[in-house]
């Protein structure tokens, strides 16, 4: 019983008030800067809705990364990063093969990412920067295997 009583203390709740407040300010911070990445990620006029539709599926993975596991401010940067890049990478996909602009974002997403990673990406030009790439995308999968179990 006295750990519950320690959970309470004003002390406790003053940090968990805190701690809090920095999640929010991650969260707006990094649905900030993925706001901006549609244009940034546009090849061709349509591509725009298609990756604010992109946007709609990563968001709630990044909202999972900010609020549950509580990354720090420069980790979750590091994950938007490659975020950003998986994200050209699908837009270049639409582009290049016009069947797959009909598929909702999602599913194509979806079939970007595998267990083992994402996509070839062509930005990338090191192992340690293809193993964080990977890192990103195999968590990414794991949180939308999950999603999609559950419904």
């Amino acid at each position: 019983m006295p750990l519950i009583k320690s959970q309470r203390s004003p002390l406790n709740k003053a940090w968990l008030k805190i701690r809090q407040r920095e999640i929010d300010a991650n969260l707006c911070h990094a649905f900030a800067l993925m706001d901006k990445w549609p244009k940034a990620w546009e090849i061709d006029e349509r591509d725009r809705r298609y990756g604010e539709d992109l946007l709609k599926e990563l968001k709630p993975f990044v909202r999972y990364l900010a609020e549950t596991k509580q990354l720090a401010r420069s980790t979750l940067r590091r994950h938007l990063n490659q975020l950003f890049l998986l994200g050209g990478e699908i837009i270049s996909t639409v582009n290049t093969h016009e069947r797959d602009r009909h598929q909702p974002a999602a599913r194509l997403l979806d079939k970007q990412l595998a267990p083992d990673g994402g996509p070839y990406c062509r930005h990338i030009d090191t192992d340690q920067h293809q193993r964080q790439f990977d890192s990103t995308c195999r968590q990414l999968f794991a949180f939308r295997s999950t999603l999609n179990c559950d419904h």
